[in-house]
């Protein structure tokens, strides 16, 4: 999950902005062919008309491909957003199976410590029970030599 944060999300909000700014020149681009549209009508000082039909056709052209260009980068932005969207998605669903082996893990974990410890009682109980059992077979030994010695 820190790693989706410092690598993916940084991605991503700057793939957003730019695709922001991108719309947004799009749009003053099409303001401008627009505007440029509204001085055809307004007689602009030229020599001739068709100088003045010339500017305003270089200049139209010089939009079309301006915009033709910013949509481009436009496409291209909002692929990598997609992209980086799906990438989130993808490590989300890696964080979320991740998050359930460690869960796992940590009930197996949990099982294998009270195993351990059941079978440490066990053999502690088992331990005392051998020294009970050496004990009285001393004391038998005991008893016996002296049963011994007294005949």
């Amino acid at each position: 999950e820190k790693e989706l944060k410092e690598k993916v999300v940084p991605d991503f909000d700057n793939a957003k902005e730019v695709l922001q700014r991108l719309s947004n020149e799009l749009d003053e681009a099409t303001k401008k062919m627009e505007g440029l549209y509204a001085k055809q009508g307004r007689g602009r000082q030229f020599s001739s008309k068709k100088e003045r039909d010339a500017y305003l056709q270089e200049s139209i052209n010089d939009l079309k491909s301006a915009k033709s260009d910013k949509e481009t980068q436009l496409r291209e932005q909002q692929d990598r957003l997609s992209n980086l969207r799906r990438q989130i998605g993808n490590e989300n669903k890696g964080i979320d199976q991740n998050e359930a082996k460690i869960e796992k893990l940590a009930a197996s974990l949990v099982s294998l410590n009270k195993t351990i410890d059941e079978k440490r009682r066990a053999r502690l109980k088992i331990f005392e029970e051998r020294k009970d059992q050496q004990r009285k077979i001393e004391e038998l030994h005991t008893r016996l030599k002296e049963s011994r010695d007294a005949l």
